[in-house]
């Protein structure tokens, strides 16, 4: 799991997180151990439309994954995110969602109660103030 924070209290912060990683059974690691789990990505999500898979690479997407819900996402390089949604723009694709994310390399299936545990600190690290941003590689289940 990686976490943004935004504080002006750095040690307080990472008290706090220490203790809600512990209460869910879990452990904060030092500052950017598991960054190279994760890659940032421009992702852009659309309803599925023709001509969007095509359009999409010919402006310099990198993939095209169907989600699903039935939206389509579109993943880019950070460098490439604004040209890529700009092209589709004036194509007539309008986003439902567009923003450049952390994308993990891997994923890791969670069951039973470690998914229990890692929803209910997920939970707790979206209610604490400091925490901007959270990207997981669990994937669990519904």
């Amino acid at each position: 799991m990686l976490i943004e924070c935004v504080t002006q209290d750095c040690e307080r912060t990472a008290g706090d997180l220490r203790g809600l990683f512990a209460t869910h059974g879990g452990h904060l690691g030092a500052r950017g151990a598991v960054a190279y789990l994760f890659n940032a990505v421009g992702l852009l999500t659309y309803a599925p439309a023709a001509q969007l898979a095509r359009r999409a690479l010919d402006a310099g997407a990198e993939d095209i994954q169907p989600r699903e819900d039935a939206l389509v996402e579109v993943i880019t390089d950070p460098l490439d995110f604004a040209a890529v949604r700009a092209a589709l723009a004036r194509a007539g694709h309008v986003a439902v969602a567009a923003g450049i994310t952390q994308r993990a390399a891997t994923t890791v299936e969670l069951q039973g109660p470690q998914a229990e545990a890692m929803r209910d600190l997920l939970q707790e690290l979206t209610r604490y103030s400091s925490v901007q941003d959270i990207y997981t590689n669990a994937r669990l289940p519904q």
